[in-house]
C-alpha cells in the first residue's frame, strides 16, 4: 500500500515538473477547395504569365524543363480567404509562396470570405493575364493580376472586386 502511494506520488511529481507542449499553428493549406495553374517566365522583371503549355517539369528531379520558366499551382484558401501560389517546379521540390516576408508564417494572397473557385485566363501580348477567383460567402468575383500572386498586391492596386 505504501509503495503504491509512494509511486503515485512520485508520478503526480513528474507529471507536475513537465512542461506543457506549444503547438504552434503553421499557416499552410487550409481547406484547399479549387487549384487552376499558370505558368511564369521567372527571367522577367516582374514575372510574366505564359500558357501552361510553356512550362514543364522534369520528372527526376522536379526541375524546370526549360530555364527561367516555372508552372505554379494556385491553390483557394477557403478557412483564411486567400490564395496560394506554390512553385511546382523548385529546385527543392515544390515550395510555397510566402507573399508577405514581414508577416511571420507563410501568408498568400488575400481574396475575400470562402473562395471556391479559382481561374487562370493567360492573355498574349499587352494585355494584362489575370487569375479570378470567385467567393461563395459575398457573391464576388476578384480579379488579381497574375503576376502579383507572386508578391504581395495588398501593397498596390492589383485586385478588383465586382459583385454577382
Amino acid at each position: 500500500m505504501n509503495r503504491s502511494l509512494l509511486a503515485a506520488a512520485g508520478l503526480a511529481a513528474l507529471a507536475s515538473c513537465s512542461t506543457p507542449q506549444v503547438v504552434t499553428a503553421t499557416n499552410n493549406f487550409d481547406r484547399a477547395s479549387d487549384v487552376d495553374f499558370v505558368c511564369f517566365d521567372t527571367n522577367a522583371s516582374p514575372p510574366r504569365a505564359l500558357p501552361t503549355s510553356e512550362c514543364g517539369i522534369n520528372p527526376q528531379d522536379n526541375s524546370a524543363t526549360t530555364p527561367g520558366r516555372a508552372l505554379f499551382a494556385l491553390v483557394t484558401q477557403a478557412e483564411r480567404g486567400e490564395l496560394a501560389a506554390v512553385n511546382l517546379a523548385a529546385s527543392t521540390g515544390t515550395a510555397l509562396v510566402d507573399n508577405t516576408g514581414n508577416i511571420p508564417g507563410y501568408t498568400f494572397v488575400p481574396v475575400g470570405a470562402l473562395p471556391v473557385a479559382v481561374v487562370v485566363d493567360v492573355r498574349a501580348g499587352d494585355v494584362p493575364s489575370s487569375v479570378w477567383v470567385a467567393s461563395a460567402s459575398d457573391r464576388t468575383i476578384e480579379r488579381i493580376d497574375a503576376a502579383a500572386v507572386l508578391r504581395d498586391p495588398r501593397t498596390a492596386d492589383q485586385i478588383g472586386r465586382a459583385h454577382v
